[in-house]
């Protein structure tokens, strides 16, 4: 499940266990650890806002890698409107 902060992080939650983490990629590249944090509660990952500005806008593929398997999903990175709330 993914969910969005309110700084703009965002915080995607794996059901691997958190011992056996390895790395997280975006779009097949390993993200460095400097740009997220690492949670229990299975595994949960909170991209920090300044990572996310980094990327292009639109579809990107996501992946948890642990020492016994991974999970993978999307995630969009939207056109940013600031001073809007409309969804």
């Amino acid at each position: 499940s993914q969910s969005t902060g309110e700084n703009g992080s965002i915080k995607i939650r794996g059901n691997g266990d958190i011992s056996k983490f390895v790395n997280v990629k975006v779009d097949g590249t390993i993200v460095d650890p400097v740009n997220y944090t690492v949670t229990e509660g299975s595994t949960i990952i909170e991209f920090k806002p300044e990572y996310l500005k980094t990327l292009s806008e639109g579809s990107h593929t996501f992946e948890l890698v642990w020492t016994d398997g991974s999970a993978s999903t999307s995630f969009t990175i939207a056109k940013n409107t600031s001073g809007s709330e409309d969804p």
